[in-house]
């Protein structure tokens, strides 16, 4: 889907090159080398590029086969602290219905126009419980798409396991932060916040945070005002450590 995505957002830039600067256009695509019968090749790739859905089960298969392979019921590996393909086994995990991180469902967050309300659902009801989370990445896409499809209680869930990351004891920590969380956190949040997440759960204001780690102490004050921005973009611009600390302060 991203590949295909991406090869037709090249051709629509081909497009408007052509219609807005002509001469420039055919002197670069000269240059490139770039001419029409290449272009009709990628225009036909895109309408043949294999992208793993089903219009029957309104699922996208994370790869040919993966639903015929063994499920397995993550929830009784819910306590552990090690990767599931350590705890199974690589040779088993190969074989099972598990997922690593948010692959469909970050999906679903980069291609949202693609995902109408209900295939978007259908395919987080299903890949939500098999996603062993085994990346820093994983946590904040399913927020945003459980905030999408309505289950606030999860979505807030999932908030909070990336809000907290970087602040909780991990021996990973030391080597920096997750930059990847932090744009879940702040760059695409603020808008989720202002919409569906802020007035379904009825969360309180809060008014001041404090998190205490080996050696070091966060301290956040004021009174947290969800509706403060006008826009993502305008959230945007506010420091990564406020975003962190002001997003844990909401929702510890």
């Amino acid at each position: 889907m991203m590949a295909r995505s991406n090869i037709a957002h090249a051709l629509e830039t081909v497009d408007v090159l052509r219609e807005r600067w002509l001469d420039r256009a055919s002197d670069l695509f000269a240059k490139l080398g770039l001419w029409d019968a290449e272009l009709d090749d990628w225009r036909d790739a895109v309408e043949r590029i294999v992208t793993g859905f089903d219009p029957v089960t309104g699922l996208f298969e994370e790869f040919a086969g993966f639903h015929a392979l063994e499920l397995i019921d993550l929830r009784e590996y819910a306590s552990r602290e090690e990767p599931i393909d350590l705890i199974i086994g690589a040779e088993r995990t190969k074989r099972t219905r598990v997922v690593r991180q948010a692959d469909i469902v970050a999906l679903i967050t980069l291609l949202p126009d693609k995902f109408p309300e209900a295939i978007a659902e259908k395919n987080f009801r299903y890949y939500e419980p098999i996603c062993a989370h085994g990346s820093s990445l994983s946590a904040g896409a399913h927020a945003l798409v459980a905030a999408r499809t309505g289950q606030a209680d999860l979505a807030l869930h999932y908030l909070r396991e990336t809000a907290s990351r970087d602040l909780d004891l991990d021996p990973n920590s030391a080597g920096g932060v997750r930059i990847a969380d932090f744009d879940s956190l702040w760059g695409r949040w603020s808008s989720v916040l202002r919409a569906s997440i802020w007035e379904a759960a009825r969360l309180p204001s809060i008014r001041s945070f404090r998190r205490t780690g080996r050696t070091r102490r966060f301290a956040f004050a004021g009174k947290v005002d969800p509706l403060r921005y006008a826009s993502p973009m305008e959230a945007s611009r506010q420091p990564f450590s406020k975003a962190l600390l002001w997003t844990y302060a909401l929702l510890a």
